[in-house]
């Protein structure tokens, strides 16, 4: 998931679909905003990990109110998921940051809005924008970690 920009109700209506598909991580790829947002979390079965976006200003905060659901990180966050290597990050742009010595099999990344799976060296992931924020669907993405099948869901159409 990526971009909820405030948006409990949509984080609320994610954390459904997520629970009832039985998603094993929650990736959250930037712009949550504020640490407020924390409790529309409330309920997640699954580890939870976040990294900040341009529009998340407050790293401390997020980081002390999604303690209890997980963690949030300041730049970004790598780690091997189900024997995947997976990188995490807000804008594609910056993907030159991670570092060079390690190679990925996902990365998921936010920031545009639009949601987005190319294969090519590696799997590139925009779950799109969680709020529907401009003209268009809020979406996120479900990645089967064993196939690197990835599926978008509508959230309007997921209630």
């Amino acid at each position: 998931m990526s971009d909820t920009h405030d948006d409990a109700e949509a984080v609320r209506r994610a954390v459904a679909v997520f629970n009832s598909r039985g998603v094993s991580f929650v990736l959250h790829a930037g712009d949550i905003s504020s640490p407020g947002l924390a409790c529309a979390f409330q309920g997640l079965k699954a580890p939870f990990v976040g990294v900040c976006g341009n529009n998340d200003r407050d790293w401390p905060g997020l980081r002390a109110a999604f303690a209890p659901y997980g963690q949030v990180y300041a730049g970004y966050f790598d780690s091997t998921i189900g024997g995947v290597k997976v990188a995490l990050m807000h804008e594609l742009r910056l993907l030159h940051m991670l570092p060079i010595n390690k190679k990925y099999d996902v990365v998921v990344y936010g920031h545009s809005h639009h949601f987005e799976a190319k294969r090519g060296s590696m799997l590139m992931v925009n779950p799109g924008q969680c709020k529907g924020l401009e003209p268009g669907e809020a979406t996120v993405a479900i990645l089967d970690m064993d196939s690197l099948d990835v599926e978008k869901l509508v959230l309007d159409r997921e209630r």
